[in-house]
């Protein structure tokens, strides 16, 4: 691959970190948002007010949360997989490797 390739995929990679970290950070705001006896509010990781307004109808839903952990988990070794492409310090074919092990992870829904 050539120089100009690697800066396009590690700035795509970049982009895409960027994007898993606002991701992340909802899901951890929905996650936890009933352990912080406090306020109650959520931050901006959250998404604001619009992210607030809805975290405040599941936040007491222990099923809910139960349904999100995993996802979050894959979220997380996602964004482990983007930074170190978007670093350098992985390559291509082993992210990609990694990413399909992740998917395979993810449950198989059946249409109703």
């Amino acid at each position: 691959m050539d120089e100009g390739a690697n800066e396009d995929v590690r700035g795509e990679a970049a982009r895409l970190r960027r994007r898993l970290g606002v991701a992340r950070g909802r899901l951890d705001a929905v996650l936890h948002a009933g352990d912080d006896p406090g306020t109650g509010e959520v931050g901006d990781a959250a998404g604001g007010d619009t992210g607030a307004r809805g975290v405040s109808r599941i936040d007491d839903d222990d099923e809910v949360r139960a349904l999100l952990r995993p996802a979050s988990d894959r979220i997380a070794r996602l964004l482990e997989l983007a930074d170190g492409l978007a670093e350098g310090t992985l390559s291509e074919a082993a992210v990609r490797d990694a990413a399909r092990a992740v998917a395979d992870t993810q449950p198989f829904r059946r249409p109703r």
